[in-house]
């Protein structure tokens, strides 16, 4: 399942045995997102491929080391384009192309 990693916060409130992503589970945890306040703070859950929350602590400290840096990067390329006169809504279009176009050179682990 492929939501918004953001949304995945609304997990923490489920019992263990059902913390894992459904599609109407997704939409619910995606649109709680939208409602946060602190869009720029990492997500409160990273979820595996298989639906599971990761939950070692090395793990979720390199994603969040990972998304502090790249929205600190971000936030500099989106003031420098502003600077230089570009517009943030066709910043923000082609950066969203550009991850939209980003593939990982590993395969993703399958579920069980």
């Amino acid at each position: 399942m492929h939501c918004g990693f953001e949304a995945f916060f609304i997990l923490l409130h489920l019992p263990p045995k059902n913390r894992t992503m459904t599609k109407s589970r997704c939409a619910d945890a995606a649109n709680a997102a939208a409602d946060r306040n602190d869009s720029l703070a990492p997500p409160e859950v990273w979820v595996a491929s298989d639906g599971s929350i990761i939950s070692c602590t090395e793990k979720v400290k390199v994603l969040e080391d990972n998304w502090n840096e790249v929205r600190e990067l971000l936030q500099n390329a989106l003031d420098d384009a502003v600077l230089m006169g570009c517009t943030q809504a066709q910043f923000k279009h082609e950066y969203t192309r550009l991850i939209n176009a980003l593939q990982s050179e590993y395969k993703e682990k399958s579920s069980l």
